[in-house]
């Protein structure tokens, strides 16, 4: 599907999610959630692409700006949200084991999206500078979601002379969805360097297809705030990189 693999350039097949990495089980993660959004593939049909996003309230999903470009949402297209859950069960003799990544919410509605500046639908999504790919989804019918349920919080400062702390990346890979019930995956980024309005990654992590829009998380001042998401993976003749867009006091 075009939104699965766009922008990940020459990554290799047998590496299908953010590696290496751990389950994201605690639920401080629980806003980031599964895309389906609708777009036409190589023959003019309507499928659904599939990328990350994140809550920030429950009317309100951040996600990469090549993901919503070229789509159906502008017409008549809905997007598909899936919110799961780790889940644990406890056997007989105390100790507990885990159930696996489940599902627990399927949203279906239509949305309005706000691009940043020279970003819109009709962007091609390929061409999309680092700085610009991101976009707030604003959902025409809010999730109902538990009154405990913890939204990101996102930081809408610039990060120019801020201490980022433990940059740690989310994904929930829809390839990984097929093949495991650890979908949910996350790591922290050792080796990133910040700019004002992208970072590169060469990580000991790195992402691959499907992990397009996954947040980027940062601990600022003891809080933990969410800073950008994922682009995709970048290459030069020399190297590759991962790429994340860094909204700063561009964000709403």
């Amino acid at each position: 599907m075009k939104k699965m693999i766009v922008l990940m350039m020459l990554v290799s097949l047998n590496s299908y999610a953010l590696k290496p990495s751990v389950a994201a089980v605690d639920k401080i993660w629980q806003s980031v959630v599964m895309l389906k959004i609708p777009g036409p593939d190589s023959d003019g049909d309507i499928v659904d692409g599939f990328c990350v996003g994140t809550l920030v309230n429950a009317g309100t999903i951040v996600t990469a700006a090549h993901c919503i470009a070229g789509s159906t949402l502008n017409s008549n297209g809905q997007i598909k949200i899936e919110v799961g859950e780790y889940r644990t069960r406890t056997r007989p003799d105390g100790t507990s084991y885990s159930l696996g990544y489940i599902k627990i919410l399927d949203h279906h509605t239509n949305v309005s999206v706000r691009f940043s500046s020279g970003t819109s639908f009709n962007s091609p999504a390929n061409r999309i500078s680092p700085e610009n790919d991101f976009a707030f989804v604003y959902l025409t019918v809010p999730l109902s979601l538990p009154a405990d349920f913890i939204f990101a919080n996102i930081w809408n400062r610039s990060i120019e002379n801020v201490s980022l702390m433990n940059p740690t990346l989310v994904s929930v890979n829809p390839i990984e969805y097929i093949s495991t019930n650890d979908t949910k995956q996350m790591a922290t980024l050792n080796q990133i360097k910040f700019s004002r309005g992208s970072a590169q990654s060469t990580s000991t992590s790195r992402v691959a297809p499907g992990d397009s829009g996954s947040p980027l998380f940062a601990t600022i001042n003891g809080r933990l705030y969410l800073i950008g998401v994922t682009k995709g993976l970048a290459t030069t003749f020399f190297s590759n990189y991962d790429v994340i867009a860094i909204w700063g006091e561009r964000a709403p």
